[in-house]
């Protein structure tokens, strides 16, 4: 289900001050939307258990959400081996 038209976008508001003091943005919010400001940019969004990740925004990237773009689990890794029995 989409965001209803009529609601504004969200971000959240330590997003916007970081944007308007420093180069390096980070961005705990994933479900904050991309805009117009962050096009061109190099931000760090965060990926779970402490982890931020480099990520470049592009012009098609805009109007989706930061957490679109990061998996926050492992592709390819089996994470839930079974342990031998000794």
């Amino acid at each position: 289900m989409t965001r209803s038209i009529w609601k504004p976008i969200f971000q959240n508001i330590s997003i916007i001050k970081s944007i308007k003091k420093k180069n390096e943005i980070r961005i705990w919010s994933r479900s904050s939307m991309i805009t117009e400001k962050f096009k061109n940019k190099k931000v760090l969004v965060h990926k779970g258990l402490h982890n931020l990740t480099y990520l470049f925004i592009k012009k098609q990237m805009i109007g989706y959400k930061f957490g679109e773009f990061i998996f926050t689990k492992k592709i390819g890794f089996s994470i839930h081996k079974k342990k031998k029995n000794k």
